[in-house]
């Protein structure tokens, strides 16, 4: 009977990991070594014997194979497969009772113990993967909200890919209504080109399908509607809502009739979407383009009435810069391009100039900044929290 195996001494091994092509990874842990000390008592008829020992295992090498796979939810799944072990010598002294006897047959006990150690160290290390390794990618995220209406949903579409060099994953990377994610767009995700280069330790490709998507689903929901007050302007341009000023620096100077018609009152802009805005993809980065109506309202304060003044149809376009750091996505929209296309009007003939400059101002200090805000957040990508990123590059899928 053996009792009392404390571990002595633990030199863990050197861990390797690599990619076994079109199968999945390989683990090979080598040059491990482990003392343990234990006591034994032996009882046979009128025979009994009792002491301990020291045994020191050197060299062990570990190889087994693991599977990464695509699970019923989306999220990826391990699995440990072909494990096996190599030890390279066995040193074992027994102390007390008979043990000039016992040390005569070592040779043959340590047999048992490289049979012993080879079923307990993959036994371990199948249950590590196997079962700790699915709790960890249970926790993994494969959704996350964005600006409380919205969800990126990038659960995995198929099992990865393993080529000599690298790992490659598929992502859904559609972007659903947070009350309703399972109401897909009927857009359809373009062929993403092939990447052979690994230079870098993550490449992250992106198309024009997950930006389509947000658009086609704002469109949907109404969301894509702005009302600018003077509260949204900074207060050296709340003046410029004003029907009526002193000078020339108010929208009821340069369009008269605003400031005869209404006097006293403040002008209200309403930005309304008439389509799905859209992305371009390009080698060079990303443009966003959008389409919609631009109305003129007078407010008066303590009146509910809010007579219409005048309508513009706009089309802008603005880049947008995607940059990966760790594990966060971040956007940035630049460089706004605005074209202004007279609607009707109550007020009579107006300066284009003036309103476009007021517009640019508008979407600069109030839509742009909010869209900033929520890129400066990052959008996480679908990795565990033990994992790092360096050395990252993000491309863009350009459609054929």
């Amino acid at each position: 009977m053996l009792a009392a195996l404390p571990l002595t001494e633990f030199n863990p091994p050197t861990s390797t990991l690599g990619i076994i092509p079109g199968d999945g990874l390989s683990w090979k842990g080598s040059n491990a070594d482990i003392t343990v000390h234990g006591d034994f008592s032996i009882k046979k008829w009128i025979f009994s014997s009792r002491g301990s020992f020291t045994a020191t295992v050197s060299g062990v090498a570990v190889r087994l194979g693991v599977d990464i796979g695509k699970g019923d939810n989306g999220r990826p799944s391990i699995a440990a497969r072909g494990c096996s072990s190599d030890i390279d010598h066995v040193d074992l002294k027994f102390h007390g009772g008979m043990s000039w006897l016992y040390n005569m047959f070592k040779r043959n006990v340590g047999g048992i113990i490289k049979t012993v150690v080879f079923e307990q160290m993959c036994k371990e290390i199948n249950k590590k993967i196997n079962d700790d390794g699915e709790k960890i990618l249970a926790k993994l995220k494969v959704t996350t909200p964005l600006a409380k209406k919205f969800l990126l949903d990038y659960r995995l579409t198929q099992k990865p890919s393993f080529q000599t060099q690298y790992m490659e994953t598929f992502h859904k990377g559609e972007i659903f209504w947070l009350s309703s994610p399972t109401t897909e767009s009927p857009l359809i995700p373009p062929p993403m080109p092939t990447n052979t280069d690994t230079d870098s330790m993550l490449y992250l490709w992106v198309s024009d399908y997950m930006f389509d998507t947000i658009g086609y689903t704002a469109q949907k929901h109404g969301f894509l509607v702005y009302n600018i007050t003077q509260k949204n302007l900074p207060p050296c341009l709340s003046g410029l809502l004003d029907t009526t000023c002193d000078g020339f620096k108010c929208i009821g100077k340069i369009i008269p009739e605003t400031g005869e018609k209404f006097p006293n009152s403040v002008v209200e802009i309403r930005m309304t979407s008439t389509q799905a805005p859209t992305m371009n993809v390009s080698s060079d980065g990303m443009s966003l383009n959008f389409a919609g109506k631009i109305d003129f309202y007078a407010t008066k304060p303590g009146t509910s009435s809010t007579p219409f003044l005048l309508s513009l149809n706009a089309i802008m376009s603005t880049t947008v810069n995607v940059t990966i750091e760790n594990k966060l996505l971040y956007a940035r929209v630049d460089d706004l391009n605005l074209k202004l296309k007279f609607g009707k009007s109550a007020v009579g003939k107006f300066d284009d100039v003036f309103l476009d400059s007021l517009i640019k101002v508008a979407l600069d200090v109030y839509v742009i900044t909010q869209l900033n805000d929520l890129g400066k957040k990052g959008f996480p990508l679908p990795v565990s929290d033990k994992i790092n990123f360096e050395n990252t590059k993000i491309s863009f899928a350009k459609p054929e």
